[in-house]
Parts: structure tokens; C-alpha cells; sequence
């Protein structure tokens, strides 16, 4: 422009105008010219003003103290957030007042961060806690560099974070006392399928070396020292048997439940679980003397079982629920119900429906059943030993004898159809009584050599 002017030559140059747009006019006087590029500077300074005010009011807005640097690392800009943590008021520059985000520090001091960012030439991070409105509160200090020479800096509060990592802690090491305590063994492998946790049972259970688990061996290490030592079922693919148990990091996502058999007939039941944190967590029971408990229980069941079936009289046990828990068959056939029905396990009320037509008369109506009902019912369930007799629909008497059991179940027996005519037999018939009396004390002789007096089958 100024060589134009010295020349003494119209300036026909092209102009910028505000929009980045360049027009060419007719050929302008010199002062003409310089009068558009001063209107055209002074539009895009007034943009520049604009876009600052607009990036200012942006980060005044922020939730979180913003700041910049100088070259010298001194503050020259902070924003509301900022002013607001180190309580000073709108009006007040960093030049008139230090306005350092942590308090006690001078400007050395708080410019360490911005310089070992300045000399790596990436961000650098901290940790900081200081008062804040009359609160403690823990923050990471953030500066990074920009091209210009200067640095930007924020602070974000990581109080809540820090205080879900302490109760994360604490809630871990709760568990940790916790599971130390159990019985079961516990163990705790993380992501990389690395022990990270285990208590005195599992130690005991597997006869580890406690100063080998810890080293946090791997879960492929611990079963191949498992199988080493011959605590793992035998396996004709062992390699496939791991990788099963070595997938199940990935594609476990309910707890799974097994059982093995150790070649030392050892039965041991684990549960394999997803870990909340990532990983799994493996607990171990020795069920074998359980189990063998089980089968005795069970055998013995079976056998005080067919010995009730092979009794004449019926009997019929009602839990403390008054469900029926226990019958015979002598109790089945004598009062005419079906083992479907009986194996339901009905309340002593719908047994007592179900006989109504030997117990009361049928035509009768549902309140005059009701009383009779009622008094069975108590009957049935009452802790006191008991002896009642009932007179049926089909011209029968019967005797019946309760008795409630230790565990609180009661236990109530009926004497069959054919023990109800031999005494019916023996007490119309004298001459006949003496026999049967006969045959009744050689039983009751018999029951007691073989089961003895107190034997819950002499009740």
C-alpha cells in the first residue's frame, strides 16, 4: 500500500472483507485503501473480542476451576469456578492478587506442574486436597501445554470418586475377614486369572504351600500343581479339562455348581461365581462326610420305612405344620386313599375331608360336619399322648393312639381291619381270648428283645 502511495498509482489490490471473502474493486487512491484495510482489521478484531468473550463465558460456566499461563508460567486468566475455590471477587486479576489454586503455596511452588508439562511436553496430572468452602476436598490437577508457549490448566473434584474407592476398600476388606473365617475354602482369581485372595480352608483343602499362593500364581499353575500331587479327578484330556475351567473368565455368567470325585475317593462340591470386580471367585466344600451321613439317613429311612409298611396297624406322621409327612401302607389301604394324595403331603384337614364318608354320616350337612371335623383335627395334632376310639360308617370301631415325636412332629397309628376283628373275635369269644392274649404278649416279647422298650417303634 505504502509503495503505491509513494508512486503516486491507484492501489487496485483485493481486500478481505469480514467473511474471508476477497473482493477486487475498481482501483482506489491511497488513503481510499488504507481506510477498507483499517475498517477490515478492526471487523476482525471485533470477532476475535466477540469469540473471546463467547470461549470466556463458556468456561465461566464450567463446573470446574479453569486457568492459563503465561509464558513465565505466571496466571493471567482463571474463570468463575476458580474464583468462586479460592474466594476472591469477580473484580480481582491474578497481577493484583495470587490466585493459585492450592492455598500455602507460592508461585514456584504451584508452577511445578505447568514447568515438568512445559519441559515433557505433554499434560502432567496430581493429586490435591485442600479446603474448599469450608469442605476438604480431593482434586486432580491437570496442566497442558499449548503451542504458544503458554499452559492451560483445570482441577477436577475426585472427592466422590476417592470416597467410592475407600468404601470399596473398606467393603473389600470386610469380605476378606469374612471369607477368612469360613469353613469353605474361598479363592479369588482377577482378570488376568492371577490368586489374588485366599483364606486358611483352601490352604488346608488343597495342602498348598501358603508362601507359594503368595506370589499370586496363575489359575493354569495351580491346577497343573493340583494335578502334579494328585488332588485333581483324573482326567484323560487334562489340557481340555483346564481350558473348560480357564473359560469360564469369559462366558461364566451365573454362579455353576459341580461336584468331583479325587482320586483319594475325597468328594469335593465347588461354585464357581463371576466376580464383581472381574475374575472369579471359586468356593470348596469336602462333602464326603456329609455325603456318607446322607446314605446312611437314607438307608435307614428305607429301612424304618419297610418296616412300617410290614406293620398290621396304620400309622401316620403330621409335621409341626400339620402336613402329613410320614404313612404307611397299612394307613393307605385302610382308609381307602391314594398314594397320589398322600404323597402331596396334605394338611391333616384335607385327610380328614377325604375320610369323611367312613367318619360321619354322608348325608349329612357341611355344619353339622363341621363340629366332628374340627375335633378330629385337634385330635390329630395335640402334643399330648392321646388314645380315642371311632366308630365308622361301615359299621367298624377302631382304636387310635397319638403321640407327638421329639423333633415336633406327631405321630398317630390305627390298628388294621384284620387286628380290629381278631380283638372284636377275642372279646366276644372268651374261649378265644386267652389265645389271642397269648399271641398279643409273645409279640409285644418279641418287639422289645429285638428293638428294645424305647425304640420309637414300639410307640
Amino acid at each position: 500500500m505504502s509503495r503505491h502511495k509513494s508512486a503516486g498509482r491507484p492501489n487496485s489490490q483485493p481486500v478481505r472483507n469480514r467473511d474471508d471473502g476477497i473482493t477486487s474493486g475498481p482501483p482506489r487512491s491511497a488513503s481510499e485503501t488504507e481506510t477498507v484495510a483499517l475498517a477490515s482489521l478492526a471487523a476482525q478484531c471485533r470477532d476475535l473480542t466477540a469469540d473471546r468473550a463467547r470461549l470466556s463465558q463458556i468456561l465461566d460456566n464450567l463446573p470446574m476451576p479453569v486457568w492459563l499461563r503465561a509464558k513465565d508460567l505466571s496466571l493471567t486468566w482463571v474463570n468463575q469456578a476458580h474464583r468462586v475455590a479460592v474466594e476472591v471477587d469477580v473484580g480481582v486479576t491474578p497481577s493484583e492478587q495470587n490466585l493459585e489454586l492450592v492455598p500455602g503455596l507460592d508461585a514456584d511452588e504451584a508452577q511445578v506442574l505447568a514447568r515438568r508439562a512445559i519441559e515433557k511436553g505433554q499434560s502432567q496430572a496430581e493429586r490435591r486436597g485442600f479446603v474448599v468452602g469450608g469442605n476438604r476436598r480431593s482434586f486432580e490437577l491437570v496442566e497442558i501445554p499449548v503451542g504458544t508457549g503458554e499452559v492451560v490448566g483445570f482441577a477436577h473434584d475426585i472427592t466422590e470418586r476417592d470416597d467410592a474407592v475407600g468404601e470399596l476398600e473398606h467393603y473389600s476388606d470386610a469380605s476378606a475377614e469374612i471369607f477368612s473365617r469360613l469353613q469353605s475354602a474361598v479363592a479369588i482369581f482377577n482378570v488376568e486369572r492371577h490368586l489374588t485372595f485366599h483364606n486358611d480352608a483352601f490352604v488346608r483343602l488343597w495342602k498348598f504351600d501358603e508362601s507359594w499362593l503368595e506370589l499370586h500364581p496363575g489359575h493354569d499353575e495351580i491346577l497343573e500343581n493340583l494335578r502334579q500331587r494328585r488332588l485333581l479327578p483324573e482326567q484323560i484330556d487334562f489340557l481340555a479339562y483346564k481350558n473348560a475351567i480357564l473359560d469360564q473368565y469369559t462366558s461364566l455368567l451365573e454362579p455353576h455348581e459341580k461336584m468331583e470325585v479325587l482320586p483319594d475317593e475325597t468328594i469335593v462340591r465347588s461354585v464357581l461365581s463371576p466376580h464383581p470386580m472381574g475374575g472369579l471367585m471359586i468356593v470348596f466344600d469336602d462333602v464326603t462326610d456329609r455325603l456318607e451321613m446322607e446314605r446312611a439317613r437314607n438307608t435307614t429311612d428305607a429301612v424304618q420305612r419297610t418296616i412300617l409298611d410290614h406293620l398290621r396297624e396304620g400309622v401316620v406322621v403330621y409335621g409341626s405344620d400339620g402336613r402329613l409327612k410320614l404313612y404307611n401302607a397299612g394307613f393307605r389301604e385302610y382308609w381307602g386313599l391314594a398314594d397320589e394324595f398322600l404323597g402331596s403331603e396334605p394338611h391333616v384337614s384335607e385327610v380328614v375331608e377325604a375320610c369323611r364318608t367312613l367318619i360321619f354320616d354322608a348325608s349329612a350337612s357341611a355344619s353339622e360336619w363341621l363340629s366332628p371335623k374340627e375335633r378330629n383335627i385337634e385330635n390329630a395334632l395335640e402334643r399330648e399322648p392321646r388314645t380315642s376310639r371311632l366308630h365308622l360308617t361301615d359299621g367298624r370301631t377302631i382304636h387310635c393312639s397319638g403321640k407327638p415325636l421329639p423333633d415336633g412332629p406327631c405321630c398317630t397309628r390305627t390298628p388294621t381291619r384284620e387286628t380290629c376283628l381278631e380283638m372284636s373275635k377275642a372279646l366276644w369269644h372268651p374261649i378265644r381270648a386267652k389265645p389271642y392274649c397269648n399271641l398279643v404278649a409273645h409279640r409285644h416279647r418279641h418287639s422289645v428283645q429285638r428293638h428294645g422298650p424305647n425304640n420309637p417303634q414300639m410307640l
